[in-house]
């Protein structure tokens, strides 16, 4: 199997990873009961985060068709598909200024120019490469 076929699998283990480290958290790092859990857990943040999730998820589905129309496999596409978070990045720092630390936007463009380079290198290399 490959392409869409993979994507139920690939959600129903998300949603279950998601929970299981959900409760590993709250249950030993914040020591919390899962009776304090229930009290926190509000009906106007779970829809939204689901929301987000079901989003996150058709940018999966077009990552996947994208990858079938240009023929491409996974290990190249993927890491190209990564620049997004550099362009959400950007946004960040720059038009939001979610991030003011010299030091913190130091680390993000040397992780930048580390992917960057990746890309390139699997576009030299990479299966059909001269």
């Amino acid at each position: 199997l490959k392409g869409l076929p993979l994507l139920p699998s690939f959600g129903a283990g998300a949603a279950i990873t998601s929970i299981l480290v959900t409760f590993i958290y709250w249950l030993f790092v914040r020591c919390q009961s899962l009776g304090n859990l229930r009290k926190e857990l509000r009906l106007d943040v779970v829809w939204k985060g689901a929301a987000a999730g079901c989003v996150w998820n058709v940018g999966n589905i077009c990552q996947i068709l994208a990858m079938d129309v240009m023929g491409m496999p996974y290990g190249i596409a993927a890491p190209i598909f990564q620049c997004a978070l550099v362009v959400s990045g950007i946004w960040g720092i720059y038009f939001f200024k979610e991030v003011v630390d010299r030091k913190t936007i130091r680390v993000f463009w040397i992780g930048t120019l580390t992917l960057l380079g990746g890309v390139v290198c699997l576009g030299l290399n990479g299966p059909g490469a001269a």
